[in-house]
């Protein structure tokens, strides 16, 4: 269950949206009547009634890892204490040590990726 919601209204959002974002953007929505999605927890999101969906729209994260997955929480906060954001043209060690990771699991030898 999630915890009970105490933000703006599913009403307000929707002024809110339909002001401020832009018309490309804020008309993408599959829903004539759109639920208000507050938490979400594993693969499922709850509205600002409670009620839970099952998300089949999940994005790149929410596929492999869930919603308000414990061990991602930890370390996006573990990370955020140190550095949020650095860009691709700038040295930072994460991007070393990802890579470095990736490649030991793919084993490149066995993957044909040693010929890229």
């Amino acid at each position: 269950e999630p915890p009970p919601y105490d933000g703006p209204s599913r009403e307000v959002v929707i002024k809110q949206r339909k002001a401020n974002v832009n018309p490309a953007v804020h008309r993408q929505t599959y829903y004539k009547d759109p639920p208000l999605f507050v938490a979400g927890k594993g693969q499922y999101l709850f509205d600002d009634t409670g009620k839970r969906y099952l998300d089949l729209l999940g994005g790149i994260c929410t596929v492999s890892a869930g919603h308000n997955h414990p061990k991602v929480n930890a370390a996006v906060a573990e990370q955020m204490s140190k550095i949020s954001h650095t860009s691709n043209v700038l040295l930072h060690p994460k991007i070393a040590e990802y890579s470095e990771a990736m490649v030991k699991k793919l084993n490149p030898k066995d993957s044909g990726l040693s010929v890229v």
